[in-house]
């Protein structure tokens, strides 16, 4: 993808035409109608030729006096982009899940005809007014950045620098094609962006992403933020150590469970499955038990639950070895609940006094 400026066929420069009232541009969504004409267009004066309109696409064309003066496409962001995911500062766990976050300006063209002063930057300032409303109510969420990739062996990046644009370094010249990636690297591109938000780099890196970009784009009623949950695994045997990380969603917002709160309830929920759920699984293989109707799965429960009590309370042994060894003999449960006559405690006789 590559936004830059480019007139592919070279030839004697356009007449001159009336210049055109910067004020007076206007920038709109190409119509259904008019498609055909913005690739035709395309097609026959960028360098790079026209893009089909695949996933989340806009196109804008910019008229003054019903005339065509440029035609813009913005496409999803690139998949990766060294330059850029360094610029933002976010963490590859986090980095997947937010690119729809980012639009990439794929091509840009202002027609030989009307190749007026400041008219690239006046357009672009048009499109970053209303870029993130429409890409909102198209596809259900806000914007917080753009990028463009510029080709230097044809253009320098000017109008986009002339926008306000940061360039953030350059691309290692690999491309994306049907199998993954081009094998050889080509042609290192420029790589420009512009945030739509003030804090636009602060709320693309922080570890829990704010819930206004998730409500619409997950579109999952109540939920109050997202969470991801890194888990450092060392087994004590061998030493191997494991790394994954696990994603949540909760109704809590970042007012009422910050993240050191969401944390304490993830540790919260393990102590509950360790203490209770995972002896259940372990001993009686719980999970998997087809009792789901009525007060059965109760009924099988509450024993079970009395069973792991006593055995906690009594014995100085493991539960799973405890009930291994009362399975063995049935009578010593009877006598490990004191049930019958030979493990009930006799009382001591009173030693006798002295006459």
């Amino acid at each position: 993808m590559l936004g830059g400026l480019g007139i592919k066929r070279f030839g004697p420069p356009p007449p001159e035409s009336e210049c055109v009232n910067l004020r007076e541009v206007v920038l709109q969504p190409v119509a259904v109608p008019e498609e055909a004409r913005f690739q035709a267009l395309m097609d026959a004066h960028h360098y790079l030729g026209a893009l089909p309109k695949i996933g989340h696409t806009r196109w804008y064309v910019a008229t003054w006096q019903d005339q065509w003066l440029a035609r813009l496409s913005f496409s999803a962001a690139a998949w990766k982009c060294a330059a850029r995911d360094a610029w933002i500062g976010w963490d590859f766990r986090h980095q997947y899940d937010r690119l729809h976050l980012i639009a990439n300006n794929s091509r840009f063209l202002i027609l030989p005809a009307h190749h007026d002063p400041n008219l690239a930057s006046r357009v672009l300032a048009l499109c970053e007014r209303r870029l993130a409303a429409d890409w909102q109510e198209r596809f259900g969420y806000p914007l917080l950045l753009l990028e463009t990739f510029v080709d230097p062996r044809h253009f320098h990046g000017t109008i986009y620098r002339a926008a306000n644009w940061c360039y953030v370094g350059d691309t290692r010249g690999f491309r994306r094609t049907r199998a993954g990636y081009s094998g050889a690297p080509g042609a290192a591109k420029r790589v420009f962006v512009r945030s739509l938000h003030a804090q636009a780099q602060a709320r693309l890196s922080r570890p829990v992403l704010d819930p206004q970009y998730l409500n619409d784009y997950l579109n999952f009623p109540g939920v109050g933020q997202a969470f991801g949950i890194a888990r450092h695994t060392v087994t004590k045997k061998t030493g191997k150590t494991s790394t994954e990380t696990v994603y949540g969603v909760t109704s809590h917002t970042q007012a009422t469970a910050p993240p050191a709160d969401v944390l304490a309830f993830n540790r919260g929920h393990w102590s509950v499955e360790n203490g209770c759920h995972y002896t259940l699984d372990w001993n009686w293989d719980e999970d998997r038990c087809t009792i789901r109707t009525g007060h059965g799965p109760a009924n099988i429960t509450a024993p079970r639950r009395f069973a792991i009590g006593a055995i906690k309370a009594k014995s100085h042994d493991t539960v799973a070895a405890t009930i291994q060894r009362l399975a063995r003999n049935v009578r010593l449960v009877f006598d490990y609940l004191r049930m019958t006559e030979n493990s009930r405690r006799r009382p001591r006789p009173f030693p006798a006094l002295a006459g």
